[in-house]
């Protein structure tokens, strides 16, 4: 099974992974594209299980066993089939109201690849990075 990233619940204080090279520091990705470079036969649907969940609870979920996609794959609230040429594109994070940057993680935004069951998928992500300082990242577009 391949998971992508979770975001929530990192520590805030540590630098963004993107502008430094160090193993202490946090992902800033403000906005994931995948992009499906093939038809997948069976399977393989990227999965969001709580996507417009209402009643979203990070704690229960991570004591349930819904977090394992390789059993739980078709409870998601959203599932993305593979297909080529096919783009997704989500943001992990909210805008800060004060700021107007880079805010708190979007648990929506939870996701991971459900298992292939028959055939190969092959995709491509662009990862669009940002840092807490919306200056900083100015000065280097």
């Amino acid at each position: 099974m391949s998971v992508s990233h979770i975001d929530s619940g990192q520590d805030t204080s540590l630098p963004c992974c993107h502008l430094i090279e160090s193993n202490r520091c946090r992902l800033c990705r403000f906005v994931t594209v995948m992009a499906y470079l093939n038809d997948v036969e069976e399977g393989g649907e990227t999965a969001f299980p709580v996507a417009n969940n209402d009643t979203y609870n990070i704690h229960r979920l991570r004591r349930s066993t819904k977090m394992n996609l390789n059993r739980h794959c078709d409870d998601a609230n959203l599932m993305v089939k593979p297909e080529k040429g096919k783009v997704v594109i989500w943001y992990s994070h909210f805008i800060d109201e004060d700021s107007g940057w880079l805010g708190d993680v979007d648990p929506y935004s939870l996701h991971g690849g459900c298992p292939v069951v028959k055939g190969n998928k092959w995709i491509a992500n662009r990862w669009i990075n940002v840092s807490p300082d919306k200056e900083v990242d100015l000065k280097y577009t």
